[in-house]
């Protein structure tokens, strides 16, 4: 066989199994993003009436989910008013949004401390609780984390290291996580331009 032949075989041996692997990742991936999809629409916690919760309840509205817990010191309430204002500040706006507690101290943060704690940003939060087993789901599909720190209590008054981040999500499974932004107004216009690009995404269904 001439050299020629032989070169241009190898080549087309080469682009054959690049082109081979470039169909498996592409797969691969469109898999993954399936799965994570599957995982957020699936996660469920409770409101306080006791409802079953999911993304899904979302209807056409952007989720903006925080996890945090009533005796924190300082990240929730912080985060907590950034939201309020922000929310306020949108005017006609803030109706593509739905804020949602994630509360991840169920041993103290009972249904009466929870709405008297959120109370003081906005009571249009919704306040989503369930079991350890939902809560470590609910935190692991959306990216979150959380540890309750009681080996260094001995009277109880321990702290919960968590994430600090909001979370947005939609009804159809998405999620997206934004940077830490405690400027009520560079958070509103972060919520905003997520917006748009969720819209754009997703075909204006809202």
């Amino acid at each position: 066989m001439p050299r020629f032949i032989r070169i241009v075989l190898i080549i087309c041996g080469i682009l054959a199994f690049a082109a081979t692997c470039v169909g498996v990742f592409l797969i691969s991936d469109r898999y993954a993003s399936k799965m994570a999809v599957d995982l957020v629409r699936s996660a469920t916690l409770n409101d306080l009436h006791g409802d079953s919760w999911t993304v899904e309840r979302l209807n056409r509205k952007i989720g903006i989910i925080y996890f945090g817990y009533t005796h924190c010191p300082d990240a929730c309430p912080t985060a907590l008013n950034s939201l309020a204002i922000a929310l306020k500040d949108m005017g006609a706006e803030r109706r593509y949004f739905q804020p949602i507690f994630v509360a991840i101290d169920p041993e103290r943060d009972t249904p009466i401390i929870l709405t008297d704690f959120i109370s003081n940003f906005d009571k249009n939060i919704l306040i989503l609780s369930g079991s350890a087993a939902k809560f470590r789901k609910f935190a692991w599909v959306f990216g979150a984390t959380f540890t309750l720190r009681k080996f260094e209590s001995t009277d109880g008054d321990y702290v919960v290291d968590h994430t600090t981040n909001f979370i947005l999500a939609l009804a159809d499974g998405t999620r997206v996580p934004l940077p830490v932004k405690v400027d009520p107004g560079e958070l509103r216009d972060l919520l905003l331009r997520s917006r748009d690009r969720l819209l754009k995404t997703t075909g204006g269904q809202q």
